[in-house]
């Protein structure tokens, strides 16, 4: 496998760990950090500006953001139960 096919695979993969993670609520401020990383690589591929309406780039980023600067994960999904779990032992 060359390097080309190696670099085909690796969005598909950070992708689906990504969607796994926001629908799972597993490492939910992790998945949306890895989202904004990503959807930044998008925007600066594309070369249009941010606010272009051809681009929903930026508006996923913004959505990221909240989701970090938010409670996600901490109340639903696989985190919040995580969550509770740990506080009940200690």
């Amino acid at each position: 496998m060359n390097n080309a096919m190696k670099f085909m695979v690796l969005p598909r993969v950070y992708l689906g760990v990504i969607g796994i993670g926001l629908l799972l609520g597993l490492g939910t401020r992790a998945a949306a950090i890895i989202a904004i990383f990503l959807n930044c690589n998008y925007l600066c591929a594309k070369g249009l500006p941010p606010w272009a309406p051809a681009s929903n780039d930026m508006p996923d980023i913004i959505l990221a953001l909240v989701v970090i600067a938010s409670s996600a994960g901490l109340y639903y999904g696989l985190d919040g139960v995580l969550t509770r779990n740990r506080s009940r032992r200690v």
